[in-house]
């Protein structure tokens, strides 16, 4: 027999048969200079000041902070990691999943055991990650880096950014930080304004205002390079610094987890159906069928807002994602140990990351084809 719950499994291929959660939020481990709390949440850069600290003794993690803050990031679950005994595996464990969805990272720790503990999270609490590349312009250690996450668990939700970046600092100063808060910020600055977790926060979407230069500068083929492994990049280009990649750490051979926005719908609603669902716990199994009818018409709900805002892909709602509910996966056996089950089948949109414009000039002479 289960115990009482909801459980929502994401997989490739179904099994036969209020108001949105806040996407934007960052979830951020590093170590701080006050070591009195070991989790909070904070809204700006002096609540975080106030629960863990200054800058002094901890200017990475701070420095990412503000940034994060200065992007117009909003919501900032911190987990202070200790400097000592570090514990990257424990610090995300405070991360409780009623903290609700966001992105999850670990500023400047490009260590794939770090990197590996923060996709296994996601994959367990249905966020996604964004990784930190080492801070070099060699494509061939990049790509390394982006090609032995392939196949690890939680892949298919998770990130990983190049270059770092420098930042206005304290008192008129530079400093130097990895990309990940600023992606952060960035997703959050795009979710408050759009509501669409599958919208990149990239190219247009992706300006970081306050951004003053990237560390490192690549060739066009190298960038081609690099973002077919599934490594994203930051960009300068029309005198800004953007965000210009939206793939995932899956490789480029799971091409149903080839978008990182696609894998942020995925999270979103399966945080929204969790979230529908619990409605549904110790309600009473009808014979004829009404309790099932109405989690599946609250659950095709949740997906026909997401197919309103061109999140999920197809002509019709009924091409771009469907709710079972019926006989095929509630059968007598599950009714009878007191479950409930649903399957959500969902087409997310995937993401336009080339276009190409052909112009033709014609003489004079010539009639324009129609």
């Amino acid at each position: 027999m289960p115990r009482p719950g909801v459980d929502i499994v994401i997989v490739d291929g179904a099994p036969a048969g209020g108001l949105p959660l806040d996407t934007g939020q960052a979830f951020i481990v590093g170590a701080t200079s006050k070591s009195t709390t070991d989790v909070a949440m904070v809204r700006s850069l002096r609540e975080y000041e106030n629960v863990f600290g200054a800058r002094s003794g901890a200017a990475l993690m701070y420095d990412s902070v503000a940034a994060f803050f200065s992007e117009r990031g909003s919501v900032a679950y911190i987990s202070r990691l200790d400097s000592t005994t570090p514990d990257v595996a424990a610090s995300l464990d405070r991360f409780e999943y009623g903290f609700g969805p966001g992105q999850v990272l670990v500023p400047g720790d490009t260590a794939p055991a770090t990197h590996e503990a923060v996709l296994e999270h996601c994959d367990k609490t249905r966020r996604v990650a964004l990784l930190d590349a080492e801070d070099t312009d060699d494509p061939a250690a990049l790509t390394t880096a982006v090609t032995g996450l392939y196949g690890k668990t939680g892949c298919r939700f998770g990130s990983l950014w190049a270059p770092w970046v420098t930042y206005p600092g304290p008192s008129n100063t530079q400093v130097t930080i990895p990309w990940s808060p600023v992606q952060a910020a960035l997703i959050a600055r795009s979710d408050a304004v759009t509501q669409n977790p599958n919208i990149a926060a990239a190219g247009t979407n992706g300006l970081a205002r306050q951004a003053l230069a990237l560390t490192q500068q690549f060739t066009d083929n190298d960038r081609e390079t690099l973002n077919e492994a599934g490594l994203s990049l930051a960009k300068p280009l029309y005198g800004d610094i953007r965000a210009y990649g939206a793939r995932t750490v899956a490789g480029p051979d799971e091409t149903n987890w080839l978008w990182f926005p696609n894998s942020r719908v995925i999270m979103a609603i399966a945080f929204e159906s969790d979230a529908a669902a619990e409605n549904y716990v110790f309600k009473q199994i009808d014979g004829k069928g009404h309790l099932f009818a109405a989690l599946e018409a609250d659950l095709a709900g949740i997906c026909l807002r997401y197919y309103n805002l061109g999140a999920l892909y197809g002509a019709t709602a009924e091409d771009a994602y469907q709710v079972d509910t019926g006989s095929a996966v509630n059968t007598i056996d599950t009714i009878r140990n007191g479950e409930i089950h649903a399957v959500v089948r969902v087409k997310t949109s995937p993401t336009a990351e080339w276009v190409q414009i052909e112009i033709v000039k014609v003489p004079v002479e010539v009639a324009l084809a129609a």
